[in-house]
């Protein structure tokens, strides 16, 4: 969980990570709780970034969520220092200088999920200038028609959006049939 910061993204990266790989979930999760350090499947090192993602924070995650979803999204973003916790109020207490309160882009999703999973991931955007939304459903419906259980999707609103992930898709144009 995400709790009350703007780490979307990472926990719907891990949570794929822990359902298709928990021991690999597991092993990142001790080594950053043991040593604030682990390696990522591609061969990179993460780092718990700061004193910061250490202590309960006013958001309820675990404190294995705290410290993966801190380092990853310090991962994100090469020379750039994620900061947990920094103190102030609100909605998202969390982010870097340049970027306070900020998520994750697509480009920066993929760097994470590339060194999860040591191989090329795509940011989808949609066919054209302008992806329909026919066509980002058409995408997801493909990805899980080929076997991926878990499709992570950004969904985009007003100036801000939310990551989840997509494990199935049902009743899709048709209410639910009522229970006879």
């Amino acid at each position: 969980a995400q709790s009350n910061r703007g780490t979307c993204t990472c926990p719907s990266i891990s949570h794929k990570l822990a359902a298709k790989n928990p021991a690999e979930y597991a092993r990142i999760a001790t080594d950053l709780a043991l040593t604030g350090q682990s390696k990522l499947a591609n061969g990179a090192a993460i780092n718990v970034p700061g004193p910061n993602a250490w202590p309960a924070d006013s958001s309820t995650r675990s404190h294995s969520e705290r410290l993966i979803q801190s380092s990853l999204m310090n991962y994100a973003r090469p020379g750039k220092t994620y900061v947990n916790n920094q103190g102030g109020g609100g909605s998202s207490p969390d982010g870097w200088a340049d970027r306070p309160g900020s998520g994750l882009t697509s480009d920066e999703e993929s760097r994470v999920m590339q060194g999860l999973y040591n191989k090329p991931f795509e940011a989808y955007n949609g066919d054209g200038i302008f992806g329909s939304k026919k066509d980002i459903m058409n995408k997801i419906r493909g990805e899980l028609g080929r076997g991926v259980s878990h499709v992570n999707v950004d969904l985009k609103w007003g100036p801000g959006g939310h990551a989840v992930e997509v494990i199935k898709i049902q009743n899709v144009g048709s209410p639910p049939t009522p229970p006879t």
